[in-house]
């Protein structure tokens, strides 16, 4: 890693240099900061573009484009040749974000079509065209990006382009001071941790701090390590290269994932083998530094989000699944947290990674990238045709209302542009029993039907919520101990009140009330998910009531204090479990989510804060959880979904398989 002109000129001769074909010549003149121009042709609008020689149509739907591009003192070289992707030459694929547009955009003048060419691509075509000059596919310039058919077809290739690529380069943005001293500053942290200095053993254990404890982000054992001090430019700086716009798009996803040759990334002058970025990411991650960058950012007036510690994992994951034949529900929720300017494109950007679509032939037409359909069309095709095949996981994937930002969807599409959504209990539970899915979806259709049996009614909810990941309303500890006491006092099983409760947990006793409350509240049963064992979680379970009901009602009334010091054995609570424990086992189930009664059979459980009393709750035919719906006024045996969820007594399929039980057709809307 460095910025010598030396090491440069050592790695553009080490890259196989690819070939083209057939060029066609264009010069790009860098005279001014605002405008690249070529020739002494006249602007054109893109609507004329396709007579050009650019952009004549492709030969075939298996050909593309390709650019082959060189700098020289102030000017960018390209030349053109259209190749079929089944005996292309060598050539490298560009990884890059386009960037906002602004009024400093360029244009690409060609013989007569203006090719719009933002701020950030030009800064990469400069700089790769002097350090590594080559044969190039670029988006932005490969596709004709005014033909929708063209770019339709172009997308669905995407896939083995990527693949074929002799190597995938990757753009992060133009040298500046700060980057330089970020790249210095991964360089000494990927030396530590390479030659043992930095040892993360223990960092993939549950909830263990031991690598945070031994790496306090102090003065001191930073001076030790050889690394900048706390108040150090550096950290705020590598921030600022992880909060890149690059970590944020969702189309690198399959640029990289799909790469077969190295991966090398680019930030100004310094070279950064992918592995160094996940390097990085796994000793901030394990040390808990990247609090304290934030931290640091914060208090110089910098919002940094350093969103490439979410992406990076997310990246590497996928890379790392045996011969790349990704499950489609697992990449739209690893995906939700990235960007597509397009919305369309959080689907399409995703499809070149998924078995499904190279498994079934008719889905693989059906889901075919195309950009005359609508976002809604395209949503509401995914969602149906997977579902269809036999999995309605994706109903899981169902936000909040108030997060849905596409209207006209369908209540049982997912809104792929949401950033998140709960899906807690999507896999790994069996309410639907031995029971085949039964779904159908008719391409067009907004309507699906499934079979369902209709096992009780929302009654009693709980006035609190926590919002995604405690950040945006109530705490948990006030959460846990509202369903406390609701279901001691609404419940009993024996008992009068929450204070009851704790004194025979204090005891070491408990009844089919406690049992069922700690057991709904860290979703248990979930067969994908190691839990601790019933008897110590239930010891988790009583210590944080424990501490809790002491911490937040003690100096409610004299008369709290006095039934919390009568409990017997009550200082055995104190220490009896692990507090923590219990906390992270529910951190998943309570975010975005609801602790409710059911109206007849006063089941407890937790689903969507959009629940109201009166949603039915539902057991569809083959689904893992349980499904809220909401009747609609226009027609009977038609519903609007809510959301998934967990409701005790029924995730281990023991309703479904009564003989009693009639699954019936529903239409959701």
């Amino acid at each position: 890693m460095g910025n010598k002109s030396s090491k440069r000129k050592q790695q553009s001769q080490n890259v196989v240099q690819p070939g083209h074909t057939q060029p066609a010549r264009t010069v790009m003149k860098l005279e001014t900061a605002s405008k690249f121009t070529s020739g002494n042709t006249t602007a054109q609008s893109p609507a004329s573009a396709p007579e050009t020689p650019f952009f004549k149509p492709l030969p075939s739907p298996r050909h593309i484009r390709l650019v082959d591009l060189r700098c020289t003192e102030n000017q960018i070289e390209t030349r053109y040749s259209t190749v079929s992707l089944d005996n292309a030459p060598k050539f490298f694929a560009l990884s890059y974000t386009w960037g906002i547009p602004t009024q400093r955009d360029l244009e690409l003048r060609m013989q007569a079509p203006v090719i719009p060419v933002t701020e950030n691509l030009t800064g990469a075509m400069y700089f790769l065209g002097t350090i590594v000059p080559g044969t190039y596919w670029i988006d932005a310039l490969c596709i004709n990006q005014q033909d929708d058919a063209e770019k339709s077809s172009q997308v669905g290739l995407m896939r083995e382009i990527y693949s074929a690529a002799e190597v995938v380069m990757v753009f992060l943005g133009m040298k500046s001071e700060e980057s330089t001293i970020a790249c210095n500053l991964i360089g000494k942290l990927c030396e530590l941790f390479q030659n043992g200095t930095l040892d993360l053993e223990g960092e993939a254990l549950h909830r263990s701090l031991s690598v945070a404890k031994r790496y306090p982000f102090e003065d001191k054992k930073l001076r030790e390590l050889g690394l900048p001090l706390t108040k150090a430019i550096d950290w705020v700086a590598l921030a600022d290269l992880l909060s890149k716009a690059y970590f944020h798009r969702i189309w690198v996803l399959q640029e990289l994932v799909m790469a077969r040759g190295p991966i090398l990334a680019f930030c100004g002058s310094y070279q950064l083998p992918y592995a160094a970025l996940q390097m990085v990411q796994r000793v901030l991650l394990a040390t808990g530094w990247n609090f304290d960058m934030r931290q640091q950012a914060d208090e110089r007036g910098r919002q940094l989000e350093m969103q490439a510690l979410n992406f990076l994992p997310v990246a590497t994951t996928l890379m790392r699944t045996p011969g790349k034949k990704l499950d489609l529900q697992m990449v739209l929720d690893m995906a939700r947290g990235f960007l597509a300017t397009d919305p369309r494109d959080k689907i399409f950007a995703l499809l070149g990674m998924v078995k499904e679509v190279e498994e079934d032939q008719g889905m693989a037409r059906l889901l075919q990238p195309d950009y005359r359909k609508t976002v809604q069309q395209v949503f509401t095709e995914v969602t149906g045709a997977f579902i269809t095949r036999g999995d309605l996981v994706l109903l899981s994937s169902v936000e909040r209302q108030e997060m849905r930002q596409i209207a006209g969807l369908p209540s049982w599409v997912p809104d792929f542009t949401a950033t998140s959504h709960n899906g807690s209990f999507a896999r790994g539970y069996a309410a639907g029993g031995e029971t085949p899915v039964s779904a159908v979806w008719t391409p067009g259709s907004s309507e699906l039907r499934v079979k369902a049996f209709e096992a009780d009614t929302v009654g009693a909810i709980a006035a609190h919520s926590c919002g995604s990941r405690y950040n945006d309303s109530a705490d948990p500890e006030q959460v846990l101990l509202e369903a406390f006491i609701s279901a001691a006092r609404t419940l009993g099983f024996g008992a009068s009140d929450e204070f009851d409760w704790l004194a025979l947990l204090a005891q070491g006793k408990s009844n089919i009330g406690i049992d069922a409350l700690w057991q709904t509240l860290v979703g248990y049963g979930n067969t994908l998910r190691r839990t601790p064992m019933a008897q110590d979680m239930r010891k988790h379970f009583a210590t944080f009531m424990a501490k809790n009901l002491a911490r937040l009602l003690f100096d409610k009334s004299e008369e709290v204090q006095k039934r919390l010091v009568a409990i017997p054995n009550s200082l055995n609570l104190l220490k009896m479990g692990d507090p923590d424990i219990f906390t992270a086992e529910c951190v998943d189930n309570l975010s975005g989510n609801r602790f409710f009664f059911t109206e007849n059979h006063q089941y407890m459980g937790l689903a969507t804060q959009d629940l109201q009393v009166g949603d039915k709750v539902m057991v569809f035919s083959g689904g893992s959880p349980i499904y809220i719906v909401r009747e609609t006024n226009n027609r009977q045996g038609h519903y609007q979904y809510i959301g998934d969820g967990y409701v005790w007594g029924l995730m281990d399929g023991s309703a479904a398989s009564d003989k009693n039980i009639r699954f019936t057709e529903i239409t959701l809307k």
